[in-house]
């Protein structure tokens, strides 16, 4: 196992944890990379009452295991992937070479109304 994919394994739960110590609460969502898909982090992330939290490769995860639906799978990793593909533009354009690392996991809080993304 290489050292990214060590470090990778090891900042998503300290991530969601920097949210709750932000909002006062985890999400209830969280998109994740599939760099972070192992049972041992969705057991992480589920036992701090993250609801669903697909991985993008899901790496012998099963999907409902991950989420409630097939649907919400789909409709989490296609936000997941516009977001990515928003930064590779930015990267492109600007030459930015760190918002990766800044925004590998993003949240999504459906409680929020200022973060509308998907209306179950």
């Amino acid at each position: 196992m290489g050292f990214s994919l060590c470090l990778n394994l090891k900042i998503l739960c300290p991530m969601i944890e920097r949210q709750k110590h932000i909002y006062g609460r985890v999400p209830q969502q969280v998109a994740v990379d599939g760099c972070y898909a192992s049972t041992d982090n969705l057991n992480k992330v589920k036992g701090m009452d993250v609801n669903d939290a697909p991985f993008h490769k899901k790496r012998g995860l099963h999907v409902k295991d991950m989420v409630k639906s097939n649907w919400v799978y789909k409709k989490l990793c296609d936000f997941r992937a516009g977001v990515e593909g928003n930064i590779s533009c930015l990267e492109r354009r600007y030459g930015l070479t760190e918002t990766k690392q800044t925004l590998v996991v993003i949240f999504i809080n459906l409680r929020s109304a200022h973060n509308p993304v998907i209306r179950l």
